[in-house]
């Protein structure tokens, strides 16, 4: 007796993997946070470059919603014999939660998909650091198609999650970013030493070499000695030689404002 084979089971046609929000997508949401009083060219993955922010691919739903309980600000107010009245008294300040994804297609353009993203992430993490010479991070704007476009923002949480990297260096290409930001409202300006745009400009421009070449920009301002500088920005003032060798200075006391010295990181 003749035996048959019974017919072949027909294979699942092949998918290319799909990333979400990624600048293939054409319908990617792009959303921009950027440092309040930078101006200059965009980052470009690891290369040195001033940036005016960075571009994200939003791959969720953004959440604006109040930081702490009440939005409204109203408070009820007795009135003798009389039906209560409502006063305006303050409010929350607004929170802003945005899932994101970093993607090198999107940071570095179409030509530079499947390129490093390394320096992006590291400029991403550093913005949550204290502007040297003063009390605070940076404060930022924010762009693209959501809610909050009207408010200052600093940064109050910030986690790298899953990130997409090559499969022979090991540097990041993708990296998901989950993102809340707080708006930001300064209390007393005077008293808690906040950064003025033109401060947060001049350390923004100097932080683009950070970690890239070993050394960041610091424009002198009326007062500065190399040891003055070496204590605040080094925690040393005795490392004021590093300064002046690093930028061939012979006299320490004579630095001029508005003077751009290179910073050693270490």
């Amino acid at each position: 007796m003749a035996f048959t084979l019974p017919p072949r089971r027909p294979e699942a046609p092949k998918v290319a993997p799909v990333i979400v929000g990624g600048a293939g997508n054409n319908n990617a949401v792009l959303v921009v946070l950027t440092p309040i009083g930078q101006t200059t060219a965009p980052v470009t993955g690891n290369a040195a470059g001033s940036t005016s922010g960075i571009t994200f691919s939003l791959i969720g739903d953004a959440v604006y919603s109040p930081a702490t309980g009440g939005q409204g600000g109203w408070q009820t107010v007795d009135r003798p014999r009389e039906v209560a009245g409502m006063q305006w008294y303050d409010r929350s300040p607004m929170q802003l939660v945005l899932p994101l994804l970093m993607d090198s297609a999107i940071i570095n353009g179409i030509a530079g998909a499947g390129s490093p993203i390394e320096y992006t992430c590291q400029l991403l993490d550093g913005w949550q650091d204290k502007i040297p010479g003063t009390n605070m991070p940076p404060v930022f704007s924010i762009s693209g198609p959501i809610p909050g476009l009207q408010h200052q923002w600093c940064i109050f949480t910030l986690s790298f999650t899953e990130a997409i990297r090559d499969a022979q260096a090991g540097f990041r290409t993708q990296q998901k970013v989950d993102l809340t930001l707080y708006e930001y409202n300064s209390v007393l300006q005077s008293t808690l030493n906040t950064p003025g745009p033109a401060a947060q400009a001049a350390y923004l421009n100097a932080q683009q070499n950070n970690g890239a070449l070993g050394y960041y920009v610091y424009q002198v301002v009326t007062g500065d000695t190399l040891d003055s500088i070496a204590a605040r920005l080094l925690n040393n003032y005795a490392a004021w030689p590093s300064i002046a060798s690093l930028n061939n200075i012979r006299d320490p006391q004579n630095l001029v404002p508005g003077q751009q010295l290179l910073i050693p990181n270490s």
